[in-house]
């Protein structure tokens, strides 16, 4: 039976950027967090022989670069073991620049693929969120789907608030711009949200696909820790 994860393991297993020690190599997953204590980027962070790299999505760009900033939290993956760290230091920056997403709350098993002729799989279109990505990348090296997207639904977008009829429309425009059709776009079973929070969350699981019931018990625990961070 799996170790019960508990506040004090999370607390025992997060780090500010500040906190870290180069003396291993390892792949973590980050969450920038705001003022209040509340994560709202998720990003990857590489650290091999020595050297620091942060990968993720902007909303705008792709970025692999050693500029870090100070409201950056990380867990350590276990999924990816030390002897594949240079494998994955590789995948990602040849992602770097081939990778071109569009930024939108689209969730729809694809995945990128560093071997290929064409990076995305799974998808005649690469439309994300800085989540998406990071799962797109994960899922990639692993071979594996990272985590399970379908136990997230359409109803996870409420948790955009007044803002959902804006990424809505935006999401429209996008589509007319890129010569989607807004029904592909619109398919309700790939609309939704997973917060940066529970992107977070899944760095304290090994056994893929990673469901929601595991972040979802774990999510109040990561959520809490981050608060006492508030400025």
């Amino acid at each position: 039976m799996a170790k019960k994860i508990t506040q004090k393991t999370i607390t025992s297993n997060v780090f500010n950027i500040s906190e870290i020690s180069k003396e291993e190599d390892f792949v973590a997953c980050t969450t920038e967090i705001d003022d209040e204590g509340n994560c709202y980027h998720s990003g990857l962070l590489i650290c091999f022989e020595g050297e620091l790299r942060y990968f993720h999505y902007t909303g705008r760009t792709v970025e692999l670069t050693d500029n870090l900033p100070t409201n950056l939290y990380f867990k350590k993956i276990d999924l990816i073991e030390e002897e594949l760290i240079c494998s994955f230091l590789w995948h990602c920056e040849k992602l770097s620049t081939e990778a071109n997403p569009k930024y939108g709350f689209i969730f729809d098993g694809s995945y990128y693929d560093s071997n290929g002729d064409y990076y995305l799989k799974n998808s005649n279109y690469d439309i994300t969120t800085c989540v998406g990505f990071c799962l797109k990348v994960l899922t990639g090296f692993l071979k594996n789907p990272y985590l399970e997207t379908n136990d997230w639904d359409i109803t996870s977008l409420e948790s955009l608030g007044d803002k959902k009829n804006k990424y809505l429309i935006h999401l429209y425009k996008l589509a007319i711009t890129e010569g989607i059709s807004p029904e592909e776009i619109f398919n309700k079973d790939k609309l939704k949200r997973i917060l940066p929070s529970e992107m977070f969350s899944t760095s304290f699981f090994t056994k893929m696909p990673i469901r929601k019931v595991d972040t979802d018990e774990i999510l109040n625990f990561i959520e809490i820790h981050f608060l006492t961070f508030a400025a």
